[in-house]
Order: C-alpha cells, then sequence, then structure tokens
C-alpha cells in the first residue's frame, strides 16, 4: 500500500492540473479563476475554488502548496482551507498521518495564509466529529 502523500508523482500532477485547467481554456481565453461569476444565492456559476486538505506532520507541504497558488495562480485566486483530516484505516497506524492536526498545526497554517496575502480565501474550523460523516462500510 503507498500513501498518495507519498507518491513520487504526486507534485507534478497536483500542479499539472491547475495548468491543464489554463490551457483548456485556451491562450486568448480568461482562465476560469481569474473571473468569479457568483449567483444571487452567493453560489459559485463560473471560476475555481482551489481545495487543500492540511495533513498532520505535513505543514511544509501545505506552505509549499499555498505559496504555490499565489505565485502561479494569483494571490486573488479562491481557496479552501480543509481541516477536516481524520486518519481511516491503515492511515491510523501512521506515524506521520495517523491523527488529526493540531489546535498549532491549525494557527501556523492559518497564520502562514494570512501572511501570503492570499484573501479570497476559507479556513474551515478543526471538528470534533468529523468521523459520524463517513459510511460504515
Amino acid at each position: 500500500y503507498k500513501l498518495i502523500y507519498t507518491t513520487g508523482d504526486y507534485r507534478k500532477t497536483r500542479h499539472g492540473y491547475s495548468h491543464r485547467v489554463i490551457l483548456l481554456n485556451g491562450p486568448c481565453a480568461q482562465p476560469i479563476y481569474d473571473k468569479m461569476i457568483f449567483d444571487e444565492r452567493g453560489m459559485l456559476k463560473h471560476g475555481m475554488i482551489v481545495r487543500h486538505l492540511v495533513l498532520p506532520n505535513h505543514l511544509q507541504n501545505s506552505k509549499k502548496a499555498l505559496k504555490w497558488i499565489k505565485e502561479n495562480l494569483g494571490k486573488d485566486t479562491y481557496v479552501s482551507v480543509m481541516a477536516q483530516y481524520f486518519p481511516c484505516y491503515k492511515a491510523k497506524n501512521d506515524k506521520d498521518i495517523g491523527r488529526k492536526i493540531t489546535e498549532e498545526e491549525y494557527n501556523e497554517i492559518f497564520e502562514y495564509f494570512n501572511n501570503l496575502g492570499l484573501h479570497n480565501g476559507y479556513m474551515q474550523d478543526i471538528e470534533e466529529y468529523e468521523e459520524k460523516y463517513v459510511p460504515n462500510f
């Protein structure tokens, strides 16, 4: 078994996706993350929100990802930083990711996010009961 975050080309794949989104819109078209269109209820109709899941013991990866977003997609990019991670199955026994993120880890990413100047963002609160939403397979 091999975790996705340890896969050698995950970074290339993750970053390649954003580039493909831009290329699919053509060189003369506006990138889809450049213009956000919301309906009267505040629901996104056109545009892109980048979602990033913070993993315990991997804050440097989160910081690199957020910095990459700012440098390559711009500081106006909408970013949703998720704190909902909790270990399941074999991840429960993994020394790196066998727990939820701590309040200290959350605060460090929150501060880094704000210091980068990514002002169109959302920071998910740390919850206690995410497991109740997982189906019993």
